[in-house]
């Protein structure tokens, strides 16, 4: 007798907490944040052209002796300056010009962000007019910066979620009574984000202070988006 009592005690307990449950609440928590990279990014393309494949060849090596000069005199190791991507093309497209073979290889070089420091690299590789040789800017955020700021947008996200849905609640005359699901799927472009860069801004350092010179550089902040996605459980308020 007490063993169905007590059944019944619970089943009528759990209509009472069935009636008060409204349903369910879907709220998407956003977070931007603007970043500025601490990463610079120099991308070096070297490219030279002559009548053979030797020739051609040995003014590549030519000239990037003279690339990887500047960069180690700058403090550059010799594995931040390692060539990469070397190719070898005939070219013979055009008929009013003899055939010719085209050597050509790259480097990239990351280092710390540092304006005064790259404007001095772009005027060492430049200022001397090397033909073939073609030189970008570019910067990204390191991954402990990505991290860093990741964690602090999935913070934020949740708290966005938290407050829309104590207003939401409030108007609707609903209390939350818990979190059914989180969903999270994090998703972030990484693409180094180019400078701005105009061969201007080489000039004869002596008339000018390289951190003067290093103005002419501008830097954009790359924005950062985070989302959660929330389930609120909630009921009817009494």
């Amino acid at each position: 007798m007490k063993t169905k009592l007590m059944i019944i005690l619970l089943f009528v307990f759990a209509l009472q907490i069935s009636a008060q449950t409204s349903g369910t609440l879907n709220i998407t928590g956003e977070a931007k944040k603007m970043v500025l990279p601490d990463k610079a990014v120099l991308n070096i393309s070297i490219s030279a052209q002559k009548a053979t494949e030797a020739e051609s060849y040995k003014k590549l090596s030519d000239i990037s002796m003279i690339v990887l000069k500047r960069l180690r005199s700058d403090g550059f190791t010799e594995e931040q300056t390692k060539l990469t991507n070397f190719s070898m093309n005939y070219i013979n497209w055009d008929q009013k010009k003899k055939p010719y073979y085209q050597a050509t290889q790259n480097l990239t070089v990351k280092f710390l962000l540092d304006k005064e420091r790259l404007f001095k690299i772009y005027n060492k590789l430049l200022k001397d007019s090397v033909q073939g040789v073609q030189v970008n800017f570019g910067t990204e955020c390191s991954d402990e910066l990505l991290s860093k700021v990741k964690d602090e947008l999935i913070a934020a996200a949740i708290n966005d979620a938290k407050h829309k849905a104590t207003i939401i609640t409030a108007a609707a005359n609903v209390t939350i009574s818990g979190i059914n699901n989180i969903s999270y799927n994090y998703a972030s472009d990484l693409t180094p984000t180019p400078m701005y860069r105009n061969k201007t801004m080489v000039m004869d350092v002596a008339s000018e202070s390289v951190s003067s010179a290093a103005n002419y550089l501008s830097i954009d902040e790359q924005q950062f988006n985070e989302e959660v996605k929330v389930i609120y459980m909630i009921q009817n308020s009494k």
